[in-house]
């Protein structure tokens, strides 16, 4: 969704801020997580920039190492994933030298725009990026720079763009129209048992293959309105089988992706965490069925349990719900404050590093929310 002008060459697109159909995006690469008892914050600033602001001595949290599960990142900055707009469905120069100069810019994690996990879903199928050697040339251009290399991916259900290039017809767990960026309405087809079978399976596939290239992690899209939180949500999710109705139910999809994935990948090959939203504005219910939905993953047995959750907030099934995903400065800073250290809380105990974005302006910000 950052577009670069013709000719301009990628590697100076750091940190700025840049309309975008009339939304201007400057928290897109943004991101905390915290660890044990220490918050830990990430922002796109590079480590040049947060140095001339006073010298890595004056932020020694946000430039302290952590472990993420089986890997180190170097510092507490991440770049997150998000929509770039630099390449037609695959990897390309262009976005390779995106994605890299994040990493020689200061990054201590690069994380990919989703991929998605089966052909007809999105852009950015998995299987052609492993089977092409894009995630190999692409961790092996961010390890140069210093940073490891997260691939996250995702199934958007009723959400998505359709048409020749993507999907002929949207899937979601029931037959709830949304407006896709508040536009036309879409219509999704209620997913058959065998259908969310084969989902899970696309899933834990995508992971498996991920772990045969040179990535250091897997990130799985719960947030954002996509497949999974419809699932979550009474909103969207109507059915009456083992699938829907209680909580339990509802959450039955999340639990068997993430069984299915730690199934193939184990728990000390690569990085595996999730995306999940922390809060729905303007639905409470909503919001604390967001948290319920964090605690059952915190709660999560060690075997099955995330190695970190980022938190986020959004959707794009309408206007208003995207306005959240792509925040302007009309927006506060550091957007998803009190969400990410409601979750942080509750992963005290359980060593569980927490990410967040949502506008984190700078050093100084990134450091007084590791306090």
């Amino acid at each position: 969704m950052c577009s670069t002008a013709p000719g301009r060459d990628p590697r100076s697109r750091s940190c700025r801020v840049l309309p975008v159909s009339g939304v201007r995006l400057r928290e897109f690469c943004s991101a905390l997580f915290s660890f044990d008892e220490r918050p830990v914050v990430v922002t796109e600033t590079s480590t040049a920039a947060a140095q001339s602001e006073g010298g890595s001595g004056d932020f020694p949290v946000l430039f302290s190492p952590i472990a993420v599960g089986p890997r180190v990142s170097r510092n507490r900055i991440i770049n997150s994933g998000h929509g770039t707009s630099l390449a037609p469905g695959r990897h390309n120069e262009e976005l390779f030298l995106y994605e890299e100069t994040r990493a020689r810019g200061g990054a201590g994690i690069v994380t990919t725009q989703s991929q998605w996990i089966n052909q007809g879903a999105g852009d950015f199928d998995v299987r052609y990026e492993v089977a092409s050697g894009a995630y190999d040339e692409l961790a092996s251009r961010v390890h140069a720079g210093g940073a490891l290399c997260f691939i996250q991916i995702n199934h958007p259900g009723r959400q998505g763009f359709l048409g020749p290039r993507n999907r002929e017809y949207a899937v979601a767990p029931s037959q709830v129209p949304g407006r896709f960026y508040g536009g036309q309405v879409q219509i999704p087809h209620a997913m058959t048992e065998a259908e969310i079978m084969a989902v899970i399976e696309d899933f834990a596939g995508s992971a498996e293959a991920i772990t045969t290239t040179a990535a250091d992690g897997v990130e799985i899209h719960f947030g954002h309105g996509n497949l999974v939180q419809q699932f979550l949500s009474p909103h969207t999710n109507r059915r009456t089988d083992r699938w829907g109705g209680s909580f339990e139910n509802r959450t039955r999809f999340a639990r068997e992706v993430i069984a299915a994935i730690r199934d193939r990948i184990g728990t000390d090959t690569v990085v595996f965490g999730a995306r999940i939203n922390g809060a729905a504005p303007g639905d409470p219910t909503e919001t604390t069925l967001l948290n319920d939905f964090a605690t059952m993953l915190l709660d999560m047995d060690p075997g099955m349990r995330l190695d970190y959750l980022s938190v986020t907030g959004g959707h794009f099934s309408s206007a208003w719900g995207t306005s959240f995903n792509l925040p302007d400065s009309s927006f506060p800073p550091a957007l998803w404050e009190s969400q990410a250290r409601r979750v942080r809380e509750q992963a005290r105990d359980r060593g569980v590093p927490i990410f967040q974005v949502g506008r984190i302006l700078g050093p100084a910000l990134a450091e007084r929310l590791l306090a």
